[in-house]
């Protein structure tokens, strides 16, 4: 059968990896809990987005964290993501970067503030 779909060119799907069905439970979790909450992640952020800026906000918070010589918890992060997310949506792309930016300083230079010490599970 592999040969006729070949021949009428009908592609064969890529077969699902671990790191699929891991962004699958950041997406899925971060949407219910966007509807649970009445807010972000609504459908003005793509799934690509969310994966986006969680991959962005963890890199750039576990980078201050090993600079402090510390360790962020996963849940933490999942929720310091998550605020990132809103403010995306509240403020767009090119602010939340630039908040990313002086939050991660005040993080080097102050701690991790206390309101993302809440944990954030996502499934």
């Amino acid at each position: 059968m592999k040969w006729l779909k070949s021949l009428l060119g009908i592609p064969t799907p890529k077969p699902r990896t671990m790191l699929d069905a891991v962004h699958d439970v950041v997406v899925q979790g971060y949407r219910r809990i966007g509807r649970e909450a009445g807010t972000a992640p609504t459908s003005q952020t793509s799934d690509a987005e969310i994966l986006e800026i969680y991959s962005l906000v963890l890199t750039a918070f576990k980078d201050a964290a090993q600079k402090r010589g510390e360790r962020i918890p996963a849940l933490n992060l999942n929720a310091i993501a998550w605020k990132f997310l809103i403010t995306k949506e509240m403020a767009g792309r090119e602010f939340m970067e630039e908040h990313l930016r002086y939050e991660v300083q005040k993080y080097l230079a102050e701690g991790l503030r206390e309101d993302y010490r809440r944990e954030l599970p996502l499934v």
